[in-house]
């Protein structure tokens, strides 16, 4: 079990129920696929929560998992379909719990693993720590997550001591950096972009497992985020990874620009995640007994997915956190007072992140002042030639190309480069490049 909580001290409980263990009466009564995904994933869950507010725990909030096993009553398998139960249920955990992190707004994560069984432990705990980092990410703000287990089962004990075995506090700046590892996991294993579709695996045999997939492609949710993912994905993961403030400010703004309001991608991805949800489980039922699911969400793949929103989220709102306060923005470039990336940085805090503070110093520092508002000059003028030691960091990322200009103390890029072309492919080139060394084998 799950509790969230919010500022107030509000508690928001959240149960996971594997389905072999409440869909056995249900099987007595259900022989076809519809009956069943009603029966368990939908009233199941409601009335467990009507049971639960009934016993004083409150509103609160049921999921049914999917599950495998061969019990007297019935046998429950995968058929069909490359994928495996733990990845299916760490999926679907995942999005029950980042979808009432997000609806709740919640800073506190509280898991009790007490009562899992086999690998539904290990998969509700990695639900849980990556559901945190993206709630972290997405909304900016603190998420402490706190897990209980209880001491090993044994006969003839009624009652086991609960311990804490985990307590971590999530900042928005440091689940960010790890979400893009979780990001181009995703883009390695698929060996091209990700997007929230590609982590469906249905059995293309069966008509309602084309039709699931039918309608994910055309939900409008699914496509506003999956847009978002293939425009500016990849850059604000290479922004993070890097930490490049002004790359960042840019790739944020130009998002920004795109969807309108971060409240909007915010509710986007919610419809995303409701989706999701609904179009699961693909079951069939074979005479009464086996229960075949034909289809599942992969976790590495959604994880992915997600990851590459949130970290295009978390651009959004470290652009509208400083938008008008050393920051602005006409023409469709960023521009950027030295001081002000310097807060900016702070923010990025990813393997080079004191590279980049120390190179916004360097760039502050009296000998590299200019007076007056002169003409722009190319910040990466001291690397032309061989002295390819002299990069500036923020002058243009770091990267390979004179893509900013400096006039005064404000820096930004060429309005060619800012507006998703010469800047963006550098970016998404650089983090390519260095995601090979650390994840082997070569991403086209």
């Amino acid at each position: 079990m799950l509790k969230y909580e919010r500022g107030s001290g509000e508690a928001y409980p959240v149960v996971l129920i594997p389905e072999t263990l409440v869909s056995g009466d249900v099987l007595g009564r259900c022989r076809d696929p519809e009956c069943y995904r009603k029966e368990v994933y939908d009233a199941v869950g409601k009335d467990a929560s009507m049971f639960l507010e009934e016993m004083g725990v409150g509103e609160s909030r049921v999921c049914v998992m999917p599950n495998i096993g061969d019990y007297s009553m019935a046998r429950w398998e995968i058929r069909g379909v490359d994928l495996n139960i733990v990845s299916y249920y760490s999926s679907m955990a995942m999005l029950c719990m980042l979808g009432v992190g997000l609806e709740k707004s919640v800073d506190r994560v509280v898991v009790d693993l007490s009562h899992g069984i086999n690998f539904m432990v290990k998969a509700a705990y990695r639900a849980a720590m990556t559901s945190s980092r993206l709630l972290s990410a997405i909304m900016g703000r603190e998420v402490e997550i706190v897990v209980y287990n209880s001491e090993p089962y044994r006969r003839g004990v009624e009652t086991l001591e609960i311990h804490k075995v985990d307590d971590e506090v999530v900042t928005p700046g440091r689940a960010a950096s790890r979400l893009v590892y979780s990001y181009y996991q995703g883009v390695h294993r698929l060996n091209s972009s990700v997007d929230v579709v590609k982590a469906v695996r249905i059995d293309r045999s069966h008509s309602m497992g084309r039709e699931a997939k039918k309608r994910l492609n055309s939900d409008s949710h699914i496509k506003a985020v999956n847009k978002l993912l293939k425009i500016h994905g990849m850059q604000a993961a290479a922004s993070v990874y890097f930490s490049l403030p002004l790359a960042a400010l840019q790739v944020g703004a130009n998002a920004l620009r795109d969807v309108g309001s971060v409240e909007e991608a915010v509710s986007q991805l919610r419809g995303t995640i409701t989706a999701l949800q609904e179009a699961m489980p693909l079951v069939d039922i074979s005479h009464g007994r086996v229960v075949r699911h034909y289809g599942g969400v992969d976790y590495d793949i959604v994880k992915s997915a997600l990851a590459g929103t949130a970290l295009t989220v978390y651009t959004m709102r470290l652009y509208r956190d400083f938008e008008g306060n050393g920051v602005y923005f006409s023409g469709g470039v960023v521009e950027a007072e030295l001081d002000t990336l310097e807060k900016v940085v702070e923010r990025l805090p990813g393997p080079l992140q004191f590279v980049s503070m120390n190179e916004i110093h360097r760039e502050k520092s009296t000998e590299r002042e200019e007076s007056g508002e002169g003409p722009a000059k190319y910040l990466s003028e001291s690397c032309i030639g061989h002295n390819v030691q002299d990069r500036n960091f923020i002058a243009h990322a770091g990267l390979e190309r004179n893509l900013a200009c400096r006039r005064g103390s404000r820096v930004r890029y060429h309005e060619s480069a800012a507006n998703g072309g010469e800047l963006y492919r550098v970016l998404e080139e650089s983090l390519r490049k260095t995601m090979r060394f650390l994840f082997g084998g070569d991403q086209g």
